[in-house]
This record gives C-alpha cells, structure tokens and sequence, in this order.
C-alpha cells in the first residue's frame, strides 16, 4: 500500500477527498479464426486513478507532495489499494481460491479452492490478482461453486499468458500496480493557511 511520512513511520497515505478512477476499454490487436482475442494492445493501463487532497495545512501538503515527489519517475512503481474495490462485494468465506489447472488463456478462468455449493462467491465488479501476474482482473459475472468447490470466472482483461496451476488469487485488499511521473503532480495554495494536492497515475502491467 501506498505510505508516506507522516507522523508515524510509514503511515498510510490518507485516502483523498476525490478520486477519479477511470477504466480503460480493452483493445486487442488480432483475432484467431476460432474467435479467441490475441493481443491486448500494448501501453495502454487498465486503470487510471486521479486523486485530490482538499483543504490541507501546509504542513501536511507538504509531507504528501514530499512522498509523491520521491516516489515518482516512470521507472519507479509502487501498490495502490483502491478503497472502494479492494474488497469482494461477493461472498467468498473461508475460500482459499487458486488456479485450476495449466494452460488457461481468454476470458474465462477456471479455479478451485472455493467453499462447496455457493452462490455469489464474487459478483461482479469483484477484482483479483493472481500470485505472479501485476494485472488485476475484473469479475463481469457472478461466480458460483460446485459441489467440489471448483467454479469458472469470468474476467476482463483475458487472459494472454495461462498462470501456474494452483496458483492462488487474492481477493482481498487487492493492490494495483501504478507509476505516474512528477508532471502528473499539482499543488494548489489558498494562501495564506490552506492547500490541495492532485495527483494522476496509471495501472503499470
């Protein structure tokens, strides 16, 4: 998660007065005769968040400029936890889910894991990782188990590189992979006591 000095060490970074967090569309380059979409176009973020802090002390404003100055470049990436998704609306339980089975592409992802019989596990707007891939996967239906706690997902972005076999999904407090550079940073200052801070950055995959 994202931290900056604050009073404590490593405080996390206050969540914002506003934010923006736009989704991009996914573009693919081709497509196989079978219909299976190829290639997600390249350099274009899934996610893109604009965050702005209002009506701070300088004080303030200045410990978090400060952060985000020493964090920035486009060489340099950092985890960013969105409060709203970071959490499954759905009900997973005491599900431990993980990939089921090798050799999985497109958009639709096979897993194991979950508790038996049950409905609404995610739903969707649900997000996730999986251990070993940066991008995080968005849920566009319900999921539900079998008997044998295996359920299918159904994801944006496909899937263009099959994960590992067992691997496991996290599904709480789910982090995005972002950068940004300093010319996406603003400071405005309502002089003489207040200031806000705006700051844009993008998914890194």
């Amino acid at each position: 998660m994202l931290s900056y000095p604050g009073n404590e060490p490593n405080a996390a970074i206050p969540p914002p007065n506003r934010q923006t967090m736009t989704t991009q569309i996914p573009n693919y380059g081709s497509m196989s005769p079978s219909g299976l979409r190829q290639t997600r176009l390249i350099g274009v973020p899934m996610f893109d968040f604009n965050l702005s802090y209002e009506m701070m002390k300088s004080n303030e404003i200045r410990s978090l400029q400060a952060f985000f100055l020493q964090t920035g470049g486009p060489e340099k990436s950092f985890s960013y936890i969105d409060i709203l998704k970071s959490n499954p609306v759905g009900n997973p339980g005491a599900s431990v889910p993980m990939v089921n089975g090798a050799g999985q592409i497109g958009d639709v992802l096979s897993t194991a894991g979950w508790e038996f019989d049950r409905d609404g596990l995610l739903v969707a707007g649900d997000i996730f990782t999986i251990n070993n891939d940066l991008k995080v996967y968005t849920v566009t239906k319900k999921v539900t188990s079998n008997d044998l706690g295996i359920a299918d997902i159904n994801i944006e972005p496909s899937l263009l590189i099959s994960p590992l076999n067992l691997e496991l999904l996290t599904i709480y407090n789910v982090s995005f992979n972002c950068n940004f550079t300093i010319s996406n940073l603003s400071v405005d200052t309502f002089y003489p006591y207040f200031s806000s801070l705006s700051i844009r950055f993008s998914e890194s995959i």
